[in-house]
Parts: structure tokens; C-alpha cells; sequence
């Protein structure tokens, strides 16, 4: 039900803002379209669907911060009366869809226990070494990319205000 749910509401917004180019929209909509694709694959493969998620919100991060660089002041507006139709036109679809026999056999596994035995697999002895190799790995990553960047040459530089004259100095 709650898939049944989720995915009503991500087409719905979808088929909202399909007029819409700001990029804040465009975010949103890849964001919904991943999470509900995860949803499906979960049941069959979790850490495909889990790794699938994980990129997707790291490639979020970095456009999200291409997009607040480029348009900070565009202003996001959407048509409601587009909005209200398209859910008009989905509420049958979604109770036509609920009122179907189906078997429930999604959510009844025993959820008990289940944080421990994930933590318990990380840590275990076999997996330790792997554990510490990526752990390395995402450390070595870090350093090497901010020793790559330069303070005053980014693009949300804050330390300094550069005129066409004059260099000011904002922060002390």
C-alpha cells in the first residue's frame, strides 16, 4: 500500500511539472522517479536499489550546488489548477487499484532484529577488512579532493568580494 501510494503521488507530480524547466523541479523529479524505482527493485535485489538511491543523492548533492550557483533567484511557480485535475484523474485509479484482491505477502517478515544483524555483518570478522579498505578509501578521497580545491577560486566563495576595481576583504 505504501508503494501503491508513493508512486501515485511521484507520477502525479510528475505529470504536475511537466511544464515546468526550473531546476529545482527537474531535481525533484529525478529524485522521485529514482526513489520509486528503488521501491520496485527492493523487493527483488535490496542492495542494487540501495546503491542505485546512494548515487543518485550524491549526483543530487553536486547539481544541487551547480544550481545555487547558477539560478539562486529563479522562482519556482506551478500551475494548481493543472495540480487539481491531475489528482482528480488519479484518486479512481489509485481506489480501483486498492479495492483488487491481492495477496499481502510485502511487510510480513519479522522486522525484529533486523538493525542488529546488519550491524552484526558489518563488524563481523570476515568483513572487517573491507570495512576498513572503503572506510580508507572514502578518507583518501576526501583529502585528495580538498587539497584540490582552492579557497579563493570557487564558486561560492565567501571570503572575499571581488569589484571591478577594487578587492575587497569581507571576513577578517
Amino acid at each position: 500500500m505504501t508503494l501503491l501510494i508513493f508512486s501515485s503521488m511521484s507520477i502525479t507530480l510528475l505529470f504536475t511539472s511537466v511544464m515546468s524547466c526550473h531546476p529545482l523541479m527537474l531535481t525533484m523529479k529525478v529524485l522521485l522517479l529514482t526513489v520509486t524505482i528503488c521501491l520496485f527493485m527492493a523487493h527483488s535485489t535490496t542492495w542494487y536499489a540501495y546503491m542505485l538511491f546512494i548515487v543518485t543523492v550524491g549526483g543530487m548533492l553536486v547539481m544541487f550546488t551547480y544550481i545555487t550557483c547558477m539560478a539562486p533567484n529563479a522562482v519556482l511557480k506551478l500551475d494548481w489548477s493543472t495540480t487539481e485535475l491531475l489528482l482528480v484523474l488519479m484518486l479512481p485509479f489509485a481506489l480501483v487499484y486498492n479495492n483488487t484482491p491481492t495477496h499481502n505477502t510485502h511487510n510480513t517478515q519479522d522486522q525484529t532484529g533486523i538493525v542488529e544483524n546488519f550491524i552484526s555483518f558489518y563488524l563481523s570478522e570476515e568483513n572487517i577488512t573491507l570495512l576498513l579498505i572503503l572506510t580508507s578509501t572514502l578518507l583518501l578521497s576526501m583529502s585528495i579532493v580538498m587539497s584540490l580545491l582552492a579557497n579563493k577560486k570557487g564558486p561560492m566563495r565567501q571570503a572575499y568580494f571581488k569589484s571591478s576595481n577594487t578587492k575587497i576583504k569581507l571576513n577578517p
